[in-house]
This record gives structure tokens, sequence and C-alpha cells, in this order.
């Protein structure tokens, strides 16, 4: 009886390394689900961020292609202070005449952009068609800004977009959900980040992932915008995630220790009200000779018996 009870418990430690595997199997599986998950949200959140840059970036496009279109006039001039600067350079890639100004550009008549971003993309400028340039830090205000510009016989005609009203926008975005949204370059050089103290340089090299930034972990989703020719990278805190799966490891736990208590439980039920009475009879069987009649039974067995019979004979009483 004593290999009875030695593989019972064997089955039952077996049945528990089982299940315990399977809770962790599951564990794993549901924490990278929710991860992937949660990475993949911020895809959204990028897409919606992508299509207002478009609208933005599409609005001046067409604006300057009606401008070039028509005759100059104070009139339609009036309609382009959506630019933040707009203005011609010549041949000599010197600023020839400013039509709109912004209020913090220092822009100025005779100013040469050769020494400038702008300066070495005009060279890209067809004649004939308008053509945009990537987020850049633009030298009339150090905003970052991006450039549309138009070439003809004459030069070159600039409209500059300023993205401080779009950064501040990206800013509320961000800080609703305690996220952190960051323009770069293709290469992932950081151009700016709504987390002024972003202990950032360059980003890594993956489109998505966690990564640690301070003491905090962060999921991250990098998406190219085709409108800017730049990166744009969304990162949001695991807080939340990781909240969820310390409630999910807690439940797991519970059912753990549930289930083990259980098993125990069934281990000292069998023990005491199946096997060890088994092992008592087997005991009682073995000493059983075919020629020296029944052996002596344990005193327990008499006492119940008395106890039985004396059930008995008082039950036959109350019946006569």
């Amino acid at each position: 009886m004593r290999s009875v009870r030695i593989v019972s418990a064997l089955l039952e430690v077996v049945t528990l390394v089982v299940i315990t595997v399977f809770f962790a199997v599951v564990f794993m599986t549901v924490q990278n689900v929710a991860r992937d998950n949660y990475i993949r949200a911020q895809r959204f959140e990028i897409d919606r961020i992508d299509k207002v840059i478009e609208t933005l970036i599409d609005g001046h496009t067409q604006d300057l292609e009606k401008f070039v279109r028509v005759a100059e006039s104070a009139g339609t001039i009036a309609m382009m202070h959506k630019f933040s600067d707009l203005y011609f350079v010549d041949n000599d890639r010197r600023v020839a005449r400013i039509l709109v100004k912004g209020g913090r550009s220092l822009i100025f008549q005779g100013f040469d952009v050769r020494a400038s971003a702008l300066g070495g993309f005009l060279d890209w400028a067809s004649p004939g068609e308008i053509v945009r340039s990537s987020m850049i830090r633009a030298f009339e205000n150090g905003e970052l800004s991006m450039y549309l510009v138009y070439h003809d016989a004459r030069g070159w005609l600039v409209g500059r977009i300023g993205l401080s009203a779009l950064r501040d926008d990206l800013e509320h975005i961000a800080a609703s959900n305690g996220s952190i949204i960051v323009f770069a370059t293709n290469d992932g050089y950081i151009l700016s980040s709504t987390l002024s103290s972003l202990p950032l340089q360059m980003l890594p090299a993956e489109t998505k992932g966690v990564m640690s930034i301070g003491e905090e972990e962060y999921a991250f989703f990098r998406k190219n915008i085709a409108a800017m020719d730049n990166d744009l990278v969304i990162f949001s805190p695991m807080a939340a995630v990781s909240g969820l799966m310390n409630r999910i490891r807690l439940i797991a736990y519970i059912a753990m220790g549930t289930l083990m208590l259980m098993v125990l439980l069934k281990i000292g039920w069998q023990t005491v009200l199946i096997i060890r009475p088994l092992a008592n009879f087997s005991a009682l069987v073995s000493g059983w000779k075919p020629d020296g009649g029944l052996p002596p039974f344990p005193e327990k067995f008499y006492s119940s018996g008395r106890s039985a019979s004396s059930i008995t004979r008082s039950g036959i009483r109350r019946e006569s």
C-alpha cells in the first residue's frame, strides 16, 4: 500500500505541475497580447496626427498653387497670411521681396539664403512646380518649419509654414494621456519632442517595441509622415498595461494557491478515508492462514462491532 500512496502523491504533484505550467503559459500569452495590442493602439493616434499634418500641408500647397496662377495684388497677398513667411528669392539666392512676415521673423530684404538649410533645398525645385521640404529649423526665427517652394525664371517663391501651433496641439494631446510625441529625421535624429527634458538624441532602429525612458517603461510606435518626410513617434507609458498585468498576476496567484490547497485536501482525504483503511485491511488479510482460522481482530473492530450490535438490539426492542 505504500507504493499506492507514493503513486497517488506523484500523480497529484504531476497534475499540479502541469496546471502551473499551463497558468504560466496563459499568463505570458495574455501579457504579450496585451502589450502588442497596446503598441498597435498607438498607430491609430499616429494615423490621426498624420491626417492633421497632411491636411495642414495640402491646404498651404493649394493656396500657393492658386497664388502663382493669378495676378499678384493686395487682395491675393492678404489671402496668404496662413504662411508664417512668404517672400521671393532671386537667382542670386537673396531675398528680393517680402510678401508676408511673421511677428517673430528676422527675415529682411537682401538676406543671403545660401548659407542656410533653405539654400541647399532650392536646388531641388524644378521650374513650374511646387516642392515641399522636410521639417527643418528655420533660419528666420529658429522655429521648426516646413518650406513650400515654387521655381520660375525670376527665382523662387518661398512659403514657410511654422509648426509651433502644431507642436502646441501635440503637447495637449500628449498631456491628456501622459504620452510623449517626437518628430525625428528619417535616420532617427530627434528634432522636437513634447517632453522638453527627453533624455534621447537618437531613436532606436526598431519601429515599435518597449523601452525605458528614465525610470519608466514606454511602448513606442514609429511612422514616416509622407507629408513632411519625417518620422513621428509616440511613446506611451506602460503603467496602464503593467497595472492590468499585476491584477492578472494576483488572480493567477490566488487561483494557484486555491488549487494547491484543494490538492492537499484531496491527498489528505484519500489518505484518511481510502488508502489508510485499505492498508489496515490489507495487513489484516495478509495474516490469515488457510489452516489456522481467522486471525484475531483488532480491538477497534470489536468496539465497532459492539456499538453496531447494541444499536441493532435497541432497534429491535423499540419495534417489539
